[in-house]
């Protein structure tokens, strides 16, 4: 019986263009990467994405471009509620959880009070 069209030499590669390490290692190391990425990335990463979202050149852009717009005024809200309720311990996930959920308000509502008294009992 035949077993069909043999595949091309794209498939193979031979023993000398091989590298000699285990997929553990490499994929050890692609995690590692990701956990702990280069300053120069970063930078190269963040360059790319301001020039998306200042020019965006296709439709998948303009997408990429108004989820990045609305990822940096979610994280600029919320950095501003961290310096507001610092003194009285608000941590970061609270703050942009309650910028996320349109619960700004109601944090304002529950930490305006405790900061108040925090103030008071700080100037005696």
């Amino acid at each position: 019986m035949a077993k069909g069209k043999k595949s091309s030499a794209n498939g193979y590669t031979s023993k000398g263009q091989r590298r000699n390490v285990s997929r553990k290692t490499i994929n050890a190391m692609a995690a590692d990467r990701r956990a702990n990425p280069r300053i120069q990335d970063t930078l190269k990463s963040m360059a790319a994405r301001r020039e998306i979202i200042r020019s965006p050149r296709s439709a998948h852009q303009k997408v990429l471009a108004d989820r990045y717009s609305e990822e940096d005024r979610v994280e600029f809200q919320a950095w501003k509620l961290i310096d507001q309720y610092r003194d009285v311990g608000l941590e970061r996930a609270t703050a942009f959880q309650a910028v996320k959920t349109n619960y700004v308000e109601h944090l304002h509502t529950k930490w305006s009070p405790i900061l108040k008294a925090h103030h008071e009992s700080a100037k005696k």
